[in-house]
């Protein structure tokens, strides 16, 4: 039933994610991703199938931590977004909250400003983007989706770790 209702109120977005399907680059994806699930769970043990070639814990995650620097300077409003095949989304709300802490906690394991430099940068957004009765929207930043209380209680919370753990005004 939601996806049908997702259809209905998204029908501009299906044409343009269908065709962004047969672009090459977007259709390897899809094979490999189709051919990987053939051969079961090929994440399973997979820090120690890798060990020889150097892959370290911290090498996954500055990987994990550039995939999501490149996000949000491609979203540009200091938010995370995630890319559809054919286009960068704008922030989502819920999945930056998520992402602040883990900013915060890399910046004292990594000891790169950069990293909260970038948490306080998603947490004005979150301030930003918030309703005037507090709420936050559901889904994406700007698609007019009624406020969801799971996204304004992550929304709330994240922000608020920021302002502990930063000196500054914001």
């Amino acid at each position: 039933m939601n996806t049908l209702k997702l259809v209905r109120n998204h029908p501009g977005k299906l044409i343009p994610l269908g065709m962004s399907l047969l672009w090459p680059p977007n259709l390897i994806v899809v094979a490999l991703n189709a051919i990987s699930l053939l051969q079961g769970q090929p994440w399973l043990d997979y820090m120690r199938r890798h060990s020889a070639q150097g892959l370290t814990i911290d090498a996954l995650i500055e990987s994990s931590l550039g995939w999501l620097i490149y996000s949000q300077d491609k979203v540009r409003s200091g938010g995370i977004g995630c890319y559809e095949f054919y286009r960068w989304t704008r922030g989502y709300p819920e999945v930056t909250g998520y992402i602040i802490p883990t900013f915060w906690d890399c910046f004292h394991v990594f000891k790169r400003q950069d990293l909260a430099d970038r948490a306080v940068r998603m947490a004005n957004w979150e301030i930003s983007i918030q309703k005037p009765d507090g709420s936050f929207e559901g889904y994406y930043e700007g698609d007019g989706q009624p406020p969801v209380v799971f996204n304004t209680g992550q929304s709330h919370r994240k922000p608020m770790v920021a302002g502990q753990r930063t000196t500054t005004k914001e």
